[in-house]
């Protein structure tokens, strides 16, 4: 499981004064705020044994762009999961199990 820093540059431009006091680096994901979602899928497969999940909170409208970036790098069962209040707030990623 991860949470990692999602916000965009935009975002981070306009935080509000309470969540201004956070570390940027806990808050700021990168331009589109993407960079660590690129890393996590990109890299993390060996990390976890054949059939295990990854599971990363996401900023409310980044569920299709995190989908997409589990499917380019190989991902199965991918799906996304919202919060109480009906924001998408968390996607699921399966590697895929050894076959055979």
């Amino acid at each position: 499981m991860s949470n990692p820093p999602y916000l965009t540059a935009d975002e981070m431009a306009a935080l509000m004064p309470e969540t201004a006091r956070e570390p940027a680096m806990a808050l700021d994901g990168g331009a589109d705020g993407l960079d660590f979602y690129r890393l996590l899928t990109g890299r993390y497969q060996a990390a976890l044994r054949p059939g295990g999940w990854l599971v990363l909170e996401i900023g409310w409208q980044q569920a299709d762009a995190v989908l997409a970036l589990g499917a380019q790098y190989g991902w199965q069962n991918a799906s996304c999961r919202r919060d109480y209040s009906g924001n998408d707030r968390a996607i699921l990623l399966q590697k895929p199990p050894v076959l055979g």
